[in-house]
């Protein structure tokens, strides 16, 4: 486990649950932060896996969804990793070195991804280094990001891509940055670096951070912003139930290339429009409290038919009220339509199937 403990230190209004970090000061300010200033995440619970050997770029190829095959030295690419039945182990991102590839995921414990990747490692030049601990993804998310990376670095950042990968040594501090875009809406930025450098170059954002509103990030937060913004995240959205029809990340998915483990079963979805369901935002009409909630919430339609159950239940900072990312069966997911939500046998509220990126207004317009 990553020692974050000289970073929290610093924070005496911190919430800290186990290794969870929930929040680092006000979840409100925080999330403001990701909103119009700048929101630094430290992603210490990724999956990242180092990789070396003459076939790694091919055996990616072979069993996952995206076509990395002519993958560059300092460029990244998304590609998904599925099961036999099309159904998701990760989503992941390849980043090329000259001498090794790192392969972030998401949050799956037990090392999850490290076996997936290992399963099918017969006779192939393939060696599989799990850094999850040694190394550290810096997120950094808002309006007023670029303006403050393009004030930190040098003049090389006007270069920076979709898909290129930049190297900066400042200082004593070595780091690589990247850019990646989520659903079309917004850019991310990727600042990677060794788990030895973490405070250094916690202190070395912060005593830049110049007239920016730049804040680091916890859990709490962070989760708000996400689902706001439709995001789907390892485990909640990104799992065994789910296909990357689901989760509308068929921009990650290649159906031009050869095979892949559970390509048959994804390609078969797209020809016949066999998909049931879809990520879906939802609000709640009514003034519910989840918050002693421990079950999985199902939706119901006026039948008392499940359609639908969610996956992701945060609280909105600005209205106070419940918002939600979930999977709806499409024959029920138009915009604007009212089910219940039923925990045991008794209807909470109302759920309300509304676009992404989440106006609350559109609701609550009326109710202050």
């Amino acid at each position: 486990m990553i020692n974050l403990d000289p970073i929290i230190e610093n924070y005496s209004n911190s919430n800290v649950e186990g290794n969870i970090i929930k929040s680092f000061s006000s979840v409100k300010d925080e999330y403001l932060a990701l909103k119009n200033g700048v929101g630094v995440k430290i992603c210490y619970l990724h999956a990242k896996l180092n990789l070396t050997g003459a076939e790694v770029i091919d055996y990616i190829n072979r069993i996952s969804t995206n076509s990395v095959g002519k993958i560059k030295d300092f460029e990244h690419l998304n590609t998904l990793f599925t099961n036999e039945k099309g159904r998701l182990i990760d989503r992941t991102t390849l980043i090329k070195f000259p001498d090794h590839n790192l392969l972030v995921g998401g949050f799956i414990p037990d090392k999850k991804l490290r076996i997936w990747f290992e399963r099918y490692i017969i006779n192939e030049d393939i060696l599989v280094d799990d850094v999850t601990d040694k190394m550290v993804i810096l997120e950094l998310i808002g309006k007023q990001t670029e303006s403050f990376l393009n004030l930190l670095l040098d003049d090389s950042f006007a270069s920076l891509s979709d898909n290129n990968v930049l190297r900066y040594k400042i200082e004593d501090l070595e780091f690589y940055l990247l850019r990646l875009k989520e659903n079309e809406r917004y850019n991310k930025y990727w600042l990677i670096f060794e788990s030895d450098d973490i405070k250094a170059i916690h202190d070395f954002i912060l005593d830049n951070k110049s007239f920016y509103d730049l804040q680091f990030v916890g859990e709490d937060a962070y989760n708000i912003f996400r689902v706001e913004n439709g995001i789907p995240a390892t485990p909640n959205e990104i799992s065994f139930r789910t296909n990357p029809h689901e989760l509308k990340l068929l921009h990650e998915v290649d159906f031009h290339k050869g095979c892949y483990i559970g390509q048959e079963v994804i390609a078969r979805l797209d020809t016949y429009d066999k998909v049931q369901r879809y990520l879906t935002a939802i609000l709640f009409e009514a003034d519910a409290d989840f918050s002693e909630v421990t079950e999985e919430l199902n939706i119901f339609n006026e039948d008392k038919k499940e359609i639908g159950y969610i996956t992701s239940l945060v609280k909105s900072e600005q209205y106070g009220k419940y918002a939600a990312l979930g999977f709806v069966k499409k024959d029920y997911a138009e915009i604007g339509n009212k089910y219940d939500v039923i925990i045991n046998n008794k209807v909470v509220t109302k759920a309300v199937i509304t676009e992404i990126p989440i106006k609350y207004e559109n609701i609550y317009k009326n109710r202050g």
